[in-house]
């Protein structure tokens, strides 16, 4: 598997701007981790550019997700909703083998379990010290336990142990080999 490290910062200025994108983002790396060409589209494999933009519009047609940044954390990918994105997003992507489990709460025990069984994990953390409320994707374990992420900041992996993510969630994405 290629682990893709896409940035929010890659994405905002496209179109009209993006604000609130991280949802996007973690499924624009999810898509591409899972299928490096991409799409084909008329003209060969689709940019990681184009990927976010149907991804994005995606998620806008089905208002899982809003390009706005208001008051009182309106805006962004809506947490509640995230499953049926991350599901559409994949089905859409063509990516029949994989699966978005149901969400629920992140405790390092669960991480460690599906990452253990080969899934990537999609979460959602709350009230982070450093990142706030954001939607990031992890990719696996260390060797020293901590989590591989892509946290859509930066543009390689960032590392935290399990137990400094605080109160977040997650949904598991299990990948099967037909």
């Amino acid at each position: 598997m290629n682990e893709r490290y896409c940035t929010t910062g890659q994405f905002e200025k496209l179109g009209h701007g993006f604000r609130q994108h991280c949802g996007p983002t973690a499924l624009t790396n999810l898509v591409l981790t899972l299928r490096p060409e991409a799409t084909s589209g008329a003209g060969g494999a689709e940019t990681p550019e184009d990927l976010f933009l149907r991804l994005a519009r995606l998620g806008q047609r089905r208002l899982n997700y809003v390009n706005l940044k208001l008051p009182f954390r309106l805006g962004g990918t809506s947490d509640l909703l995230c499953r049926s994105y991350l599901r559409a997003a994949l089905r859409e992507s063509g990516l029949r083998d994989a699966e978005a489990g149901p969400r629920r709460r992140a405790t390092p025990q669960s991480l460690r379990a599906a990452l253990r069984r080969g899934s990537l994990v999609y979460l959602q953390l709350r009230r982070h010290p450093r990142y706030g409320s954001h939607h990031l994707l992890c990719y696996g374990l260390d060797p020293d336990g901590s989590l591989r992420l892509a946290d859509g900041w930066t543009d390689e992996p960032v590392r935290l142990a399990p137990g400094e993510l605080g109160r977040a969630w997650m949904i598991e994405i299990s990948l099967s080999n037909k």
